[in-house]
Formats: structure tokens, sequence, C-alpha cells
């Protein structure tokens, strides 16, 4: 019993919990879209599978991009119907 209260005693105090925390800092951001390169409108093909996200490419650039929900294979051509800050929402052309 003594020995319970003497371990909880010492796990409650402060500094015992810093020695066990992470103090790392993440200074990573999200890829922000530069609507300047590409628009609503453009045209592409998938490198890789959309299940429901995957690569593509549009106007020669590589971009990560997503679907409604839907798959879309490999190599298949594709039009940019929104842009949403860090998002690209992409249709299969002929659907």
């Amino acid at each position: 019993l003594v020995a319970s209260v003497l371990a909880l005693y010492y796990s409650l105090k402060s500094n015992t919990w810093d020695k066990a925390a992470l103090k790392a800092e993440i200074d990573g951001k999200v890829n922000l879209i530069d609507e300047t390169t590409i628009k609503r409108g453009d045209k592409g093909h998938t490198i890789s599978r959309l299940a429901p996200m995957g690569k593509a490419m549009i106007n020669g650039k590589y971009f990560e991009v997503k679907t409604n929900g839907e798959y879309v294979d490999q190599n298949t051509k594709i039009k940019v119907i929104e842009i949403d800050h860090s998002q690209i929402l992409v249709e299969p052309i002929g659907k």
C-alpha cells in the first residue's frame, strides 16, 4: 500500500511527466495549390489509379487529386471540376 502511494505521488509530480513528454514541434504545412498553375476545366490524365485519390498530371505537373468517390483507372483522361485550397476534385472525361 505504501509503495502504491509513493508511486502515485512521484508519477503525479509535474517534472516526472516532462521527462516522458515529446517536445518536438511540427513545422510542416499543407500543400496549398497555386491557382495560377491549375484552374477549373483544365484537362490531364491519371498517373495512378484514383481510388478515390491518386496522382494525375495536369498542365505538365503532377498533382494529388480525388474524385467524388468513384474509381478511375490509370491513364484515363480527366477534367478538373473544383479546386479547394489543398484538394483538386476531378472527373473522368466522357462520363
